[in-house]
């Protein structure tokens, strides 16, 4: 085949090599494959701008070659075009029989991450309907992003220290990492707890890492349990009758208006002196 000008380039379409005025060349020189016998590309087709072309049919639901998404249809206008790229201001999953959708309009769904009802980036979901770096969103329809380590408490942010990186007990997504307990305030206290040290915002510190023995996981009072509120706590529980740690008394119950609380403390009464 040869180019209509002065002159002419002549190529041989057919040979694999892409040449010329050539936009496929898929090494075979008949048609009905995708790249025709003057190699161009048929209707319906899509082939890699390279030698040795790969075509495939565009909207058959398989997605191949150089295909971005393919929903099974010929048609523009539903996120997927005819020449099987995404559409502006859709997203399309990246699978036979893509799903695309369109980000921007509030709704999650397909493979997006978060909507929060704009089309563009920059505000912590990004054109492309993922979370962008540094921020946290919300799951669901009109996601919520935020700056997760600018010290400033919000959206679905459970701490946020004031600084990005994890380690410290707020983790990179502004959860509380294993180990540690946070205060839910801006520039949030983040503490270990099971070192045995009381600080921050725990109630007792027993020096192990574990529960059931009056002191949380949370490094709180267990339900029934009182505890020194000092480093290496001590926990006795109340209620067994037994007066220890920093019981006042212990009346073998956990009601309350019987002289002694459900926290073995002592009730005032009528005559005892104290108004």
């Amino acid at each position: 085949m040869c180019s209509s000008t002065d002159n002419s380039v002549c190529t041989i379409c057919g040979n694999g090599i892409l040449e010329g005025i050539e936009i496929c060349d898929d090494g075979v020189p008949g048609s009905g494959d995708g790249c025709s016998l003057t190699c161009t590309i048929e209707a319906g087709y899509v082939c890699s701008p390279g030698d040795n072309s790969i075509c495939t049919v565009c909207g058959n639901g398989f997605l191949e070659g150089i295909e971005v998404c393919d929903d099974g249809t010929p048609g523009n206008g539903d996120g997927c075009s005819t020449l099987c790229l995404i559409e502006p201001g859709y997203v399309c999953t990246a699978g036979d029989n893509s799903i695309c959708t369109i980000c921007g309009n509030g709704i999650i769904e397909g493979s997006e991450i978060c909507d929060d009802g704009t089309p563009g980036g920059g505000d912590g979901c990004s054109i492309a309907c993922i979370v962008e770096p540094g921020y946290v969103c919300s799951l669901g329809d009109n996601s919520i992003c935020s700056i997760c380590g600018n010290g400033f408490l919000e959206g679905i942010e459970v701490c946020d220290d004031g600084s990005p990186g994890g380690g410290d007990g707020c983790s990179i997504s502004c959860t509380v990492e294993m180990g540690y307990v946070c205060s839910l305030a801006d520039n949030s206290i983040c503490t270990v707890c099971g070192d045995g040290i009381v600080e921050g915002i725990e109630i007792c510190d027993d020096g192990t890492p574990g529960g059931g023995d009056g002191c949380s996981i949370a490094c709180s009072n267990e339900p029934g349990y009182a505890c020194t509120p000092t480093d290496f706590s001590i926990c006795s529980f109340c209620g067994d009758s037994v007066v220890e740690g920093i019981e006042v008394c212990d009346d073998g119950n956990l009601d309350n208006d019987d002289g002694c609380s459900d926290t073995c403390t002592l009730e005032a009464s009528c005559g005892d002196g104290i108004l």
